[in-house]
């Protein structure tokens, strides 16, 4: 028989997972990015809800809770088709330029989480396909080694992942490479959820 958890346990579930998310993010920001698949596993906990899944937010009964964005908007009929809406590009201390999470310096609003998980597009590749913090985060909580290992990936993801479609190419020493732009949205997403439930 199961013992259903009582409100006080399922806050205790919420302020350790924050936790949780914190101590990942000073690891990511301290040089290990590899964190990013345990903070998209965090993330699905918090915000995933399906018949079969109850998300936190929704045991809580907040799911109409205000999210800070920090996500630029997209520009409909920009002369690029790629777009970038949490992360920034950055030169490391060789010279390689990187995609970083924005952290807060982005500009910031609130919205209600249906619209912040499920709707605002954060990321768009070259071909014009749109992602949002929820395919993201399921993409690597699912599929792409956080909590389980596909054989195969969605094409878009793969192609955004890889670079292929990330819709910047880099530049340095006559060597051109592509960067992926998922691990440090993925972290920026994680600091706007720190950040909303303070």
């Amino acid at each position: 028989m199961d013992i259903k958890l009582t409100k006080v346990e399922i806050r205790q579930h919420l302020a350790e997972l924050l936790e949780e998310l914190t101590a990942l993010c000073d690891m990511y920001d301290n040089g290990q990015e590899i964190v990013h698949r345990s903070i998209a596993m965090k993330l699905r906990v918090l915000f995933h809800h399906t018949p079969h899944s109850n998300s936190l937010i929704q045991q809580l009964g907040i799911s109409d809770k205000l999210m800070i964005s920090t996500c630029g908007k997209k520009i409909p009929g920009n002369l690029f088709k790629h777009y970038h809406g949490l992360a920034s590009i950055l030169a490391d201390g060789e010279g390689k330029s990187l995609f970083v999470p924005g952290k807060l310096s982005s500009p910031r609003r609130e919205v209600f989480i249906k619209y912040w998980w499920e709707e605002e597009v954060i990321l768009s590749d070259d071909s014009g396909h749109d992602f949002f913090r929820k395919n993201i985060v399921l993409a690597i909580a699912n599929k792409d080694g956080g909590g389980h290992v596909d054989p195969s990936l969605p094409l878009q993801y793969h192609d955004l992942k890889s670079g292929k479609t990330s819709g910047v190419i880099f530049n340095r020493d006559g060597v051109t490479y592509t960067s992926n732009p998922i691990i440090a949205s993925i972290r920026q997403v994680a600091q706007e959820v720190i950040v909303s439930f303070e």
